[in-house]
């Protein structure tokens, strides 16, 4: 269950992962699984998202990434 700031961290978590993603190699899984994420995210009320999950995934990726 998320809140709505919570709902809005995780869609700027999403963007700024898809710009490490996407920076990196742009036909990655991870991109796909992330442009589904953004529309899960958009579609669902705050209290359908599990943030600490969703985060988590995030947080993954964008370290994967990153370096």
């Amino acid at each position: 269950m998320a809140t709505i700031m919570q709902k809005d961290v995780l869609l700027e978590g999403v963007f700024q992962a898809l710009g490490y993603v996407i920076n990196k190699n742009p036909n990655s899984k991870d991109r796909e699984v992330l442009l589904d994420l953004k529309e899960n995210i958009y579609c669902s009320a705050p209290e359908e998202l599990d943030f600490n999950e969703m985060s988590q995934y995030i947080k993954q990726v964008i370290e994967t990434y990153k370096g």
